[in-house]
Order: C-alpha cells, then structure tokens, then sequence
C-alpha cells in the first residue's frame, strides 16, 4: 500500500520519474528538526506484556475504550481512560481475544471476543454502567466467534463470523436472547458489517466482494466497491469507505466514486460535508524510516493534506483515528505498543494539495517534463507535464539531503497534457 520512490530517473518515461529540485534548478532546503510537531502530544498505555490494541473508541472528549488481542501469557485487555488518553486503567481481562468495542452512549458499550476456548468459548460482552461490569450475552450457536458487529439499539445487533462451522450474519431483535441467520455461503462468509439504520446495511464476504441490503439483513445483493476496514453513511445515499483507498458514494453505493489521500486510509471519520479526517498512511525518508501521517480534507475530499503528529515519537503507521469535532482527535499507532497521539487543535499545519489541470486531451508525441515557471519562486511556482500514453505518473519532491518532502502527482493518468502548482507555503525554508 504504501511505496518507495524509484531510485533512478528515465526522462523517457514519465511514470518513473521522480522530481528532484535540485536538477530542475529551484531549490528549497527543507529543515528538520527533532522536536515534537506543534498540536500533538504523545499518549502512552500501560505495560501489557507485548497485548497490541484492536479497537479504540472514544464516548465523548474525556471518556475512551480500548480492547486488545492476547499477550504471550494469553490475557487480552479492556482498558478506559477518563481523562482524554493522558492515562489508561485496565477494568476487565479474559482468555479470549477482543475483536471491536462500540458504545452507544457514555454507560453502554458491547465487545467482542475471539478465539476462545474449551471452557471459555467466545461471547458478546455488554456493560450498562461504563465499564465497571460486563455481562455477557448468548452467541448464536456453540461455534460462533465474533469477527465483528454492528450495535443498532440495545435490541438489535448484527454479527459476523467468517467460519465454515457457525458461521454467517446472524441478526438478533431482543438484545441477544436469539438469534436469527441472515446469510451463509460455504467457504465464503462474511468478514464485516455495517449498518445505517434498521434497513439499510453493508457486508463483505472473503472474496472481498460488497453486499448491500435494503430489508434489514432479509436479503443481499452485491454492489461495486470491494472490501473495507472502515465505512461510514451519512444519510441514505451519501456515504465513504476505506480499504487503503477512499471511495465515496452519492447513490447508496451503487456507484462510488475514489479519493486520493496521500499513503491510503484505513480508518477515518467524516465531521461535516467538507471536513475529513483519515490515518492510515505513511511517507517514507531515506535514512529514517516510514513515519505515520493523519490526511485532513477541507473540501469533501476533492484535495487532501496531511500532518506529520511527531518528529520525535517514530510512530510508522496510525491504524485507529477518530475526531469528536473538527478540533479534537486521536490516531493510535501500530504497533500500539507506541500508544498515539491526541490534538484538541485540529493538529499541525496541514498542506492542502491543488488538484490537477488537465490542459488538453490531444495525444504528446513523447513524454515531456517542462521547466517550472516562475523560477525562482516564492511561495509557489507551476509544474507542467505531458505523457502520451495511458499510466502512472508519480512526481515527487525531495530535498537536497534526498529527503521526500512531498508527493505531488502519484495517479493514473490518460495521455495528454497537464499542470500542477507546488505550493511551499507550508513547508520550513533555510539554506
């Protein structure tokens, strides 16, 4: 998902060219410093003895949750915190692996739990007074393990488990007393699901093909777009899903239409009609590593920026993320042994890209990259380009030490002529 710039130059072919200022003759050295990028601040979780985090979430700006898998003795953890991450308490372990936590309101909340055993055997677990007792509720059959849910209201729950025995959705409409079987295909079973209301929801199965139902779960039919790690609808129609891309949707997911954040997404959350906030990406510096980015959209996704939350902290990848409102945010690490980080900012300064022109669609007769004009530039110049096939075309810009800066261009384009503005208006300059 995430890639490494080529490491030589064919001005024959566009596809492989990467963008280094300094032949192009405008250059910008690019400081880095060793401190801790303004607007975020590292969060830390106890010691659980090598226990990664599966799911996190948070109930409001103070109040969050988090489940983990099993550790080398095979404890597995629900862990709250109660003052917005600074500090996490353990309130609950078990022999069995918790899969997702969601919580309907500040006192309940469900987990799940996997792989279990010969005397403890997975279930639901539900908690009615915010964590400080757990009750489990009955699975739908002996062989059930619960890869993921969907809570609608404290009566209706769907549930997934791809297993050749016990496996299927299985919905329940009396908070778990019984459960009903809604779909089982042989070798093929669901991996996630996801409901918007009482009628409308979403699954994939392990061909990772998209299913859409429309009766509450009563029948399937497949719709375009694939699998994903997370998926969010506004309303009826309007709805976005990630799987290392973004995809939006304007139709209710018959059609859906990709985004280009840089890196890919896995997990986001939509605060408005214009704002975005996704993690899942990372850029890669020669020297020292893949670092973790957060994308920000200020435009419903037609450009995207992205944060770097440290300098410091060497977080490579954020798996988890979520904002309670266009200021307020966390994005947890993988491997969470780092823990993540926590903004009540909106984060750092973020570079927002300038979508790409298509000048004409008449066919080069080779490929040409042009001389950035104005040259030299302050804050900003226009990068023009023409590729006379259909391909990937990746531009990208590094500094004098051969660190990435930034990622221009990395799509798929149709042959013709095009252009781009690189704006370095947020980026640090010196000599």
């Amino acid at each position: 998902m995430f890639k490494k710039f080529k490491k030589y130059l064919n001005f024959n072919k566009l596809s492989t060219l990467i963008f280094y200022l300094s032949i192009l003759t405008f250059i910008i050295a690019f400081n880095f410093s060793d401190n801790a990028a303004g607007g975020w601040e590292q969060q830390f979780l106890p010691n659980l003895q090598g226990a990664l985090i599966t799911d996190i979430t948070f109930t409001d700006s103070l109040t969050g949750y988090a489940v983990t898998n099993k550790n080398s003795s095979n404890i597995s953890y629900i862990l709250k915190t109660t003052n917005s991450g600074d500090n996490w308490n353990i309130i609950k372990n078990d022999v069995r692996e918790f899969t997702k936590v969601q919580f309907l309101n500040n006192d309940t909340g469900y987990t799940g739990t996997y792989f279990g055993t010969s005397t403890a055997r997975a279930v639901l677990f539900k908690t009615t007074n915010g964590g400080v007792s757990w009750d489990s509720i009955n699975r739908p059959n002996d062989d059930f393990e619960y890869q993921d849910f969907c809570v609608l209201n404290p009566d209706t729950i769907w549930a997934t488990y791809y297993g050749v025995f016990g496996g299927g959705i299985y919905r329940t409409t009396n908070g778990g007393q019984s459960w009903t079987n809604q779909y089982y295909v042989l070798g093929n079973n669901p991996d996630k699901v996801y409901f918007y209301n009482g009628n409308i929801g979403f699954m994939y199965n392990q061909n990772d093909s998209l299913f859409k139902t429309t009766n509450s779960g009563l029948n399937w039919f497949m719709i375009p777009g694939g699998a994903f790690t997370d998926i969010y609808f506004m309303d009826s129609i309007t709805g976005w899903k990630a799987n290392g891309d973004m995809k939006k949707t304007t139709d209710g997911g018959l059609n859906w239409n990709m985004q280009y954040p840089i890196g890919g997404i896995t997990s986001f959350d939509i605060i408005n009609n214009n704002l975005s906030w996704g993690t899942g990406g990372a850029i890669f510096f020669p020297g020292f590593g893949y670092k973790g980015i957060v994308s920000k959209s200020t435009d419903d996704g037609i450009t995207w920026g992205y944060q770097f939350p440290d300098t410091t902290f060497r977080i490579p990848f954020y798996f988890k993320l979520q904002f309670k409102d266009e200021l307020v945010g966390w994005s947890y690490a993988s491997p969470s042994i780092k823990g993540g980080v926590y903004t009540v900012s909106g984060g750092n300064d973020t570079t927002i890209y300038v979508g790409i022109n298509e000048l004409n669609n008449s066919i080069p007769e080779k490929f040409n990259l042009f001389q950035n004009y104005p040259n030299p530039f302050n804050p900003s110049t226009i990068i023009s380009y023409e590729i006379k096939v259909r391909d990937n075309v990746s531009i990208k810009v590094f500094n004098i030490l051969g660190m990435e800066i930034k990622t221009l261009v990395d799509k798929i384009h149709n042959s013709g002529k095009y252009k781009i503005e690189f704006n370095a208006s947020n980026l640090a300059s010196g000599i």
